[in-house]
């Protein structure tokens, strides 16, 4: 989902380096935040968060030997496919204005 998003940003403004070492360093805070030190409301609010919920899971099953828990499974998978499909129309959107304003005239 992210890709797609940068791709989006890359096809409408060209020069996007430095947006993309930030976005990299934010996913690194993001695979690296341990949710179960976080309680109440913020530790929903961080299952929100893309890739947090993956990384959680693969914690649980490899750092601490837990089993399979499938709501987890399956909380990280609606999360990974909201961000795909948001990325996939971000990017869909930016093509059709990048073909609106002639800046896509190679493809």
């Amino acid at each position: 989902g992210f890709a797609f998003i940068m791709g989006a940003i890359s096809l409408l403004f060209k020069q996007v380096q430095q947006i993309l070492s930030i976005v990299q360093f934010s996913l690194l805070f993001l695979l690296i935040t341990p949710p179960e030190t976080w309680t109440g409301n913020a530790k929903i609010l961080v299952q929100l968060f893309p890739m947090t919920s993956g990384a959680d899971l693969l914690r649980d099953l490899m750092a601490r030997g837990d089993s399979l828990n499938l709501t987890k499974l399956a909380i990280a998978f609606v999360n990974g496919s909201v961000y795909f499909c948001l990325g996939l129309f971000l990017f869909q959107l930016a093509e059709r204005e990048a073909k609106r304003r002639g800046i896509l005239t190679g493809y």
